[in-house]
């Protein structure tokens, strides 16, 4: 019998860039790199278990289930993200797609020299 994992929770997609420094109000800096990523807090914990579980498959025998219940957009981004967590084992029944509305973004802000800053996230998303 297979126990399941129900993870509820946000879909997005990060874009972030990597400075030596957070610019200051209305001030333009060049960035040193530039990723792309898929995530949000219930995405990566339904893709955290998923990993979890295909580590400890030959243990249980497979009887775990990671299912991700969620809202996306109708957008390249939408279908990116489902088909990403999909890959890492999640089932993706449960992700309903929003037509009026985009998927979530989250522009994060990395100085990679510590003593200048954290970190910066502006999120995007629908109500």
């Amino acid at each position: 019998m297979m126990s399941p994992i129900v993870v509820v929770g946000s879909l997005n997609v990060d874009l972030v860039t990597y400075t030596p420094r957070i610019p200051e109000a209305g001030e333009t800096i060049t960035a040193h790199s530039f990723t792309t990523g898929y995530g949000g807090k219930g995405a990566n914990q339904a893709v955290a278990a998923a990993r979890l579980a295909s580590k400890a498959g030959d243990v249980v025998n497979d009887a775990i289930a990671v299912h991700m219940v969620g809202t996306v957009g109708n957008d390249d981004y939408g279908r990116g993200i489902r088909a990403a967590i999909e890959k890492e084992g999640v089932d993706i029944t449960g992700i309903t797609t929003e037509q009026t509305v985009s998927t979530g973004v989250a522009v994060i802000l990395v100085c990679f020299i510590p003593s200048r800053g954290p970190y910066r996230i502006l999120l995007t998303a629908f109500k």
